[in-house]
């Protein structure tokens, strides 16, 4: 899973592949029905729950930023006991903390036997462990599943991302819709299936979570994800230049999104109307507009209309200071968290605004280095980690 802005990696699914000493590789399409078939399924799932908390020992041992990793659960492994009781077991005996667990469900799972697979959903989350929905859209009461299952993550469908690189507008509206109603109700979005530029061209317009996809990477082994785990990042393997002439920009500003991003300072100056004077902390800021940026931290702070900040930054040699306050905040991975500011402007600041976001959109558009911004060109995770 990658944010489709710079593809950073946010975290991995687990798929499953056997190679048979005989027969060379077997499809899980082949080998899978017939688990489930015998029940083989249940000692299998539970061999992969052990496999990747294990895993993730191994590599939070070795000094790896850990990462979220997702395993799809079979529906006949929640009619059987013992799910939460081996999940507990393994993150404690490998202490590895429940959030970088990630369990996948699909729609058919949810309505199969309700009271129990709702009882065991409920278990684990109270455990820490993320919840997931696969498959997203597919079924017919979507809706229901949301207000009863509450899952920290839902994954669209592939199927609907297919056809976004088409003039497809039933696909599209559903698509967004879907974003719009997870972010209302605070959960994450995966679009699986990402195979195209046109589709996440679509996707970060609007703002898709994460995507997961072959225009970045198709399935690899751990020895090539610990690699991708240590570069932190991937690049689409071909993205197409497009046409954005008709494109309407559905904000009330321009947001621009920096390529990489931008060092800069904050630091609280007003709290109940009452002036204070603290150190200033550093941020990376992740977009900007008139009315405001987005940024990282590590610090979790109140979203508090009694608090006012100051930001600054050096956009193109152009140095900025401007008051704003917090509006919004999301949690991150690596114990990091984003946060929207609204900014306090005039019209001259916020005319310098637009000038610097018209000329870095000009020469980003052209392929070119944007010159004299204090970009960070690592992992987020270990600019705060080097602060500490």
């Amino acid at each position: 899973m990658l944010e489709p802005n710079r593809g950073q990696i946010y975290g991995a699914e687990v798929l499953m592949r056997w190679n048979h000493d005989e027969w060379g590789a077997i499809s899980p399409n082949e080998f899978i029905p017939i688990a489930e078939e015998n029940h083989l399924i249940i000692p299998i799932t539970d061999w992969v729950i052990k496999k990747v908390i294990t895993l993730l020992k191994e590599w939070k041992d070795s000094g790896f930023l850990l990462r979220s990793i997702s395993v799809n659960v079979p529906p006949i492994r929640f009619m059987h006991n013992g799910l939460v009781d081996l999940v507990k077991e393994q993150l404690e005996m490998n202490q590895i903390p429940p959030k970088y667990l990630e369990l996948e469900i699909t729609e058919s799972t949810l309505l199969k036997s309700e009271h129990m697979v709702l009882s065991t959903i409920e278990e684990l989350k109270a455990l820490g462990v993320r919840i997931a929905i696969d498959d997203f859209g597919k079924g017919y009461s979507f809706l229901d599943l949301l207000r009863r299952f509450k899952p920290d993550t839902v994954k669209i469908d592939r199927d609907f991302i297919r056809n976004l690189s088409h003039d497809s507008h039933m696909e599209k509206g559903i698509v967004s819709s879907i974003l719009y109603l997870a972010k209302t109700l605070d959960m994450k979005v995966v679009a699986e299936g990402v195979e195209e530029s046109e589709q996440l061209q679509f996707l970060k317009q609007q703002e898709c979570d994460y995507i997961q996809g072959y225009l970045f990477s198709k399935a690899v082994t751990q020895q090539e994800y610990e690699k991708l785990m240590n570069r932190g990042f991937l690049k689409p393997q071909a993205v197409k230049k497009k046409n954005r002439k008709n494109e309407i920009e559905k904000r009330k500003y321009f947001r621009f999104v920096f390529p990489q991003h931008v060092i800069g300072k904050m630091t609280i100056i007003e709290v109940n109307n009452q002036k204070i004077e603290v150190g200033a902390t550093p941020i990376l800021l992740d977009n900007i507009s008139i009315g405001g940026i987005k940024f990282l931290s590590n610090l979790k702070l109140p979203i508090n209309s009694n608090m006012k900040f100051n930001f600054q930054f050096t956009l193109m040699n152009y140095p900025f200071e401007i008051e704003g306050i917090l509006k919004w905040v999301a949690e991150e991975f690596g114990d990091l968290y984003s946060y929207g500011v609204s900014f306090s402007t005039n019209g001259i600041l916020e005319g310098a605004i637009a000038s610097i976001i018209n000329r870095m959109s000009t020469i980003h558009n052209k392929n070119e280095r944007i010159p004299d911004t204090d970009f960070h060109y690592y992992e987020t995770y270990y600019f705060f980690k080097n602060l500490e």
